[in-house]
């Protein structure tokens, strides 16, 4: 289920955020990684943008979920944004 919703507010902040002047891809992935998973969102649009230190309620939401199942997530802005999240088995 977080895994679920962390999937969830990284494809709902692409649809809002990264493609303000029109359309644009968004790839969501999971595959088997080591002794667990990774699942990914990712888009082509105008890139995660860092105007403040403050960051929003969706990135806290996230972070407190992968925190919950003892995950990480990654964050890479390069011609577009990258989220990952890390799960192990325990």
């Amino acid at each position: 289920v977080y895994v679920g919703l962390i999937i969830n507010e990284w494809i709902t902040n692409a649809i809002k955020y990264a493609f303000p002047g029109g359309t644009g891809a968004i790839h969501v992935m999971l595959k088997v990684a080591g002794d667990g998973f990774e699942a990914a969102v990712s888009d082509n649009g105008i890139g995660q943008q860092q105007t403040s230190s403050r960051r929003g309620s969706g990135s806290h939401l996230t972070a407190l979920l992968a925190q919950s199942i003892q995950a990480r997530t990654t964050l890479r802005v390069n011609g577009g944004t990258h989220c990952s999240l890390h799960v192990t088995k325990d």
